[in-house]
């Protein structure tokens, strides 16, 4: 579950762009790679995962990017999460357990600490940041990470019994997870819709380019 592999086809190439910016997020698997973003943000718009942007509505500037960016990478990470999860069997045989394990391995280490830090940087920077000159939904987005990360968590704890227990006697944590990680999906889907809906306005109305840029080297 590569971050890099998985992102690389929506968002603009190295060496292709002149006079832009850089910038670092998480990766999923374990890093991202630093992408640049052009002030004519040249994304590929028929690769994207986005509710909110496509080829008929497609990000038109640094505004539109700045959450994009790292929600591409968790969206595309939560499909093929959702994939693994549906692959795990019930009771899995001693040749199967390896696939409980190393999907378990790969959220405690990779997905859990990626959107965990993702999540923190929004909460203790980037809102703040935004409040000190916008009124924003803060209840509604704090309420959201509030409850996504409960479910991070309840998914972490079942992971880390898989990886403690070498997969066996895992069909409690099993069952947890193929419950738990569709719904989780579902409902992080939305709340990044929420925000690309909403935080590119507010940053176009109230701040500059420079300004974000400035800010997102905080992070």
């Amino acid at each position: 579950m590569s971050g890099q592999q998985t992102t690389s086809n929506a968002l603009p190439e190295r060496g292709q762009l002149d006079g832009s910016r850089r910038v670092s997020i998480r990766s999923l698997g374990p890093r991202l790679a630093s992408v640049k973003i052009s002030k004519e943000c040249p994304a590929n718009v028929t690769k994207l995962t986005s509710e909110v942007f496509n080829a008929n509505f497609p990000p038109k500037d640094w505004a539109d990017m700045g959450l994009l960016i790292p929600h591409e990478a968790i969206r595309r990470q939560m499909s093929m999460m959702v994939q693994s999860a549906n692959a795990m069997p019930d009771s899995p045989a001693n040749n199967e357990l390896w696939k409980a394990t190393l999907f378990a391995k790969w959220y405690c280490d990779y997905f859990f600490v990626a959107v965990e830090e993702h999540h923190d940087a929004e909460e203790k920077i980037y809102f703040p940041w935004i409040k000190s000159k916008a009124e924003y939904p803060e209840k509604e987005f704090s309420k959201g990470h509030h409850d996504l990360m409960a479910a991070m968590r309840d998914m972490k704890e079942a992971c880390t019994t898989i990886c403690q227990k070498g997969g066996k006697e895992c069909n409690k944590e099993i069952a947890l997870l193929k419950n738990m990680v569709p719904i989780f999906e579902k409902d992080m889907c939305a709340h990044l819709k929420e925000e690309e809906e909403t935080i590119p306005g507010l940053l176009r109305d109230n701040f500059t380019r420079e300004e974000e840029g400035a800010i997102v080297e905080q992070i």
